[in-house]
């Protein structure tokens, strides 16, 4: 799941948060500020899957747009 940036943290970016079926979590941050999201999204996946992200360039920034 990508979720974007809700304050209160050092510096201000989204969250990446990964929930595996053996129940593990883990999680990061974009490590930019210059990538967002607008809503949070997410994607079903198999181990060894690939995950396809759409991005669009914004005037200083790059906005993630969709996840397959």
């Amino acid at each position: 799941m990508l979720s974007p940036y809700k304050g209160g943290k050092q510096v201000p970016v989204g969250d990446i948060d990964v929930y595996c079926s053996d129940g593990h979590r883990y999680y990061t941050g974009f490590g930019s500020e210059k990538i967002y999201v607008s809503r949070e999204m997410a994607v079903d996946k198999k181990a060894g899957e690939e995950v396809h992200i759409t991005l669009r360039k914004a005037s200083a920034s790059v906005e993630i747009i969709d996840l397959k």
